[in-house]
């Protein structure tokens, strides 16, 4: 056994020894292998950091260092012209311009082999000279941006018959490694010659890489990817640049360029923002204050919609990327410490002209940081501070009028954000006493904020909300007798749903009677204040009928009834309901349903419901209604299914109708393809009103199950 167990051991070494190892190179796609491209670490040690003789230069260093790796034709010849003129730094700095004036006429039509070298020659000469190479700066910036695939491939097109690939004379596309040296050597024309010459040079520049990022994202070539290269050109601007500005003045231009071109080019920008504030330690750069104190004074400021939208997105973008990559409140200190200053400076000014506008543009920001991952990148503190400060407008309370309603949706985001992301504390101080004043002053504003808090499942809502909202339910109803009718329906819409989530158990009786009340007003039929014509009115009696279950017993029924009969009385004919069907969405079908399935809701285990029902609508009316839903309407689903589930909570006594009569009137609805609509007539009838033999009654439920099979693909 045991030379039979070795033998086994033995099989299973050969069979690990032939076994098709892994493939250690992936073929990766040229998107796939730009995404690992960045700009080296400012850290990062390389030749410039070590000292040559004082008579020589690193440019020279270089050539001779390169002589040694690279065989390239255009190097060579570059090389061996430039390497005289360059022994020495006098003699460099002598023939500065002759040795430019070739590398860039080199750098065109060299190969791609030959750019790494080339590259990284003009950032040792950019090294030496520094400030010297201003004369020739826009010259070098335009000749390395032009290395980038934006001006060397040419666009596919879709016509067939000509061919797809780049012309021969085109550059093939740059190496990922081409790609570093490039944005290495950027950051060395940025570091020695743009930044000390800041006001002259920043636009210009700016113009010419904001081009080439237009250019390379708009190009579609063979493998090209320029969602990437933007991403590495706005990485050397953000961290080199944008970073290392001096001077407010110098500052601030930086930021407007950014955020005029922030519509055209939000992408890029974002990436420039984000490469500018983030520190290589997963922390947010100390720079970043200054810099995104000068993006808040502009954004505050500005006048054009277009502009302010594509800024709001850009807030959003920034704050969540920080967000995200800090790690607690404290890493996140720079950035809320800058937005708790700017909004205590706006709260300050709430009495001047346009502070409504400037105030709610802030309250945007703020609702990005409080919301981005439940607050928690705000101290408990802050937030505090925040809710005391809005506590404290006075504008909120002395003239609420003032604000609007773009200003209102942008507190509305503020305040439920802000009151999620606190704590229990928050709640007995500072958030109580905000509710309080936004359901004195902004009530429709506070029961659309309780129906948000109530459906992000807020743990305060009970001991916030919950008090003040039964407050601002009749009053808000009301306001329609004012001409307010869209207030109103957006007042019901709110209540109904708070009753559907089953938030307002607590609200007094007394309350729920003036709704009642006022449901009765708006429903009546009779005095002309509902009509069929109008579609608000239909609106209204779906949001009403959801709160059946909620008023008082028997409140809706006279309402109800009355509607019903109306609509049976206006539509005898069955081509006049189905005609009015498809004509308009609030058809006389939804409200014939709406107002059955209420009356089954008002009546379900309600005795009292029931005899005020039995007492305004006898046998014979419902007799009538039966006939009627039966003859005119059995081609609704809705109406069948609203009918049915009136009749089994409130049957008709002593009303019997042979199932031969109801099968004649509802062959058509039987054979229909519709499914809902097959079931709702086996619905109707198995209706203990309809009189069917043992048998058939069986032979119904069998068939009924069967239609409550699902046929789909999951079923």
């Amino acid at each position: 056994m045991s030379d039979s167990e070795g033998s086994y051991d033995d099989s299973d070494d050969v069979v690990q020894q032939y076994r098709v190892p892994r493939t250690k190179w992936l073929r990766k796609s040229y998107h796939q292998q730009l995404k690992n491209v960045h700009v080296p670490s400012a850290l990062a040690t390389t030749a410039l950091d070590f000292d040559v003789e004082e008579t020589d230069s690193h440019f020279h260093e270089s050539i001779q260092r390169w002589r040694e790796i690279s065989v390239q034709p255009s190097f060579i010849s570059f090389a061996s012209r430039v390497e005289s003129m360059s022994r020495s730094f006098a003699l460099l700095l002598h023939n500065w311009k002759a040795i430019v004036e070739l590398w860039i006429q080199v750098v065109k039509v060299c190969e791609e082999e030959a750019l790494a070298p080339l590259l990284d020659m003009l950032q040792n000469l950019a090294h030496d000279l520094r400030t010297t190479l201003l004369p020739s700066y826009p010259a070098l910036l335009a000749a390395v941006l032009d290395i980038l695939p934006s001006t060397n491939i040419q666009p596919t097109t879709t016509d067939p018959s000509s061919s797809t690939q780049p012309p021969k004379s085109a550059r093939p596309l740059p190496t990922p490694n081409t790609i570093k040296t490039l944005l290495t050597t950027l950051s060395s024309l940025f570091r020695y010659i743009l930044l000390p010459n800041a006001k002259q040079l920043l636009r210009p520049s700016w113009l010419l890489v904001k081009q080439t990022m237009l250019s390379v994202v708009r190009r579609k070539g063979a493998g090209m990817s320029g969602e990437e290269i933007e991403r590495t050109l706005a990485e050397v601007w953000g961290g080199f640049v944008m970073r290392k500005l001096k001077g407010k003045e110098v500052q601030q231009e930086a930021v407007d360029l950014l955020v005029d071109a922030c519509v055209e080019q939000h992408e890029g920008v974002t990436w420039i923002w984000v490469s500018a504030i983030h520190a290589p330690n997963g922390t947010i750069h100390p720079s970043s204050k200054n810099l995104l104190s000068h993006l808040v004074e502009r954004y505050l400021a500005e006048g054009k919609e277009e502009v302010v939208a594509g800024v709001v997105v850009l807030w959003r973008r920034i704050l969540t990327a920080a967000i995200n990559w800090t790690t607690s409140a404290k890493s996140f200190d720079n950035i809320s410490e800058l937005m708790l200053e700017v909004y205590k400076r706006e709260v300050k000014k709430d009495e001047e002209i346009d502070s409504n506008e400037r105030i709610a543009r802030v309250w945007k920001i703020l609702a990005f940081a409080c919301s981005t991952k439940k607050g928690s990148r705000m101290q408990m503190k802050q937030i505090s501070s925040v809710i005391s400060l809005t506590s404290s407008l006075s504008t909120l309370s002395s003239s609420p009028s003032s604000f609007s309603p773009s200003q209102l949706t942008s507190l509305t985001h503020f305040a439920s954000a802000a009151l999620l992301a606190g704590d229990m504390t928050t709640w007995n101080g500072p958030a109580r006493h905000l509710t309080q004043i936004l359901f004195s002053s902004f009530p429709l504003l506070a029961l659309r904020l309780s129906a948000i808090l109530s459906d992000l499942g807020w743990a305060g809502w009970n001991l916030v909300i919950a008090p003040q909202v039964g407050k601002v339910i009749v009053p808000l109803l009301k306001t329609a007798l004012d001409g307010e009718e869209t207030s109103s329906s957006n007042a019901l819409g709110l209540v109904s749903h708070l009753v559907k989530k089953g938030l307002l158990a607590d609200v007094s009786e007394s309350a729920r009677n003036e709704v009642a009340g006022w449901a009765r007003e708006r429903l009546d039929v009779e005095g002309g204040k509902w009509s069929l014509d109008r579609g608000v009115d239909v609106c209204n009696l779906s949001l009403i009928s959801s709160l059946a279950t909620w008023l008082p017993v028997d409140s809706l029924v006279p309402s109800t009834v009355s509607i019903i009969q109306h609509v049976l009385d206006t539509f005898t004919a069955k081509e006049a309901a189905k005609s009015d069907f498809d004509s308009r969405s609030t058809n006389a079908a939804l409200v014939l349903s709406v107002c059955l399935t209420t009356l089954g809701q008002d009546h379900k285990g309600k005795k009292k419901g029931a005899t005020a029902f039995e007492t305004l609508a006898g046998s014979e009316t419902q007799s009538r209604w039966m006939k009627a839903v039966m003859e005119n309407w059995a081609w609704s689903s809705d109406v069948l299914d609203g009918y049915c589930a009136f009749v089994e909570s409130c049957p008709p006594p002593s009303l019997n109708i042979p199932l031969a009569t109801a099968f004649e009137h509802l062959r058509s609805s039987l054979l229909s393809p519709y499914q809902p609509l097959r079931l709702a007539t086996f619905r109707y009838l198995l209706l203990p009103c309809i009189t069917r033999a043992p048998a058939q009654d069986r032979l119904l439920r069998k068939l009924k199950s069967i239609e409550q099979v699902s046929i789909d693909f999951e079923g």
